[in-house]
């Protein structure tokens, strides 16, 4: 089955997250399309942290003008404000066709930034802030 641009956009980050010396372990929580659970996509892990992480892709960051943070379907938005409310490290991660992204973290997700003000980052810098928080700050 051909992967659409979720999948690829996906692929692109965890190709750079395998380039980190320390391992990140990733399961993808496969509940179908439709799922009433409203579970992220992806859980990572390390010795450091958990991270749960929502991806959503659209055609071009650079075209619009606010953070496309409604694609989130509500019972992805109630476990997500949930996990928050819980301190629980979750994510929203929106990638583009062009390999870009915004990575929103906790509370930000509810209240994201302006575009104009939000880091856009490529696939390596959305891999460094999924390892940022599962392995801990980067140690150069």
């Amino acid at each position: 089955m051909a992967k659409g641009n979720e999948g690829k956009y996906i692929d692109k980050v965890h190709r750079q997250l395998s380039k980190f010396p320390q391992p990140v372990y990733r399961l993808k929580m496969n509940m179908g399309m439709g799922s009433p659970s409203g579970v992220p996509d992806y859980y990572y892990e390390s010795g450091y942290s958990i991270l749960w992480s929502e991806y959503k892709v659209v055609e071009d960051l650079t075209r619009m003008r606010k953070i496309p943070i409604k694609k989130l379907s509500p019972h992805q938005h109630n476990w997500l404000e949930r996990a928050a409310r819980n301190n629980v490290n979750c994510s929203v991660i929106i990638g583009d066709t062009n390999g870009m992204g915004v990575f929103l973290f906790r509370n930000e997700i509810f209240s994201p930034p302006p575009l104009t003000r939000a880091i856009i980052l490529n696939a390596q810098g959305i891999a460094e802030q999924i390892r940022t928080y599962t392995c801990g700050p980067l140690t150069r």
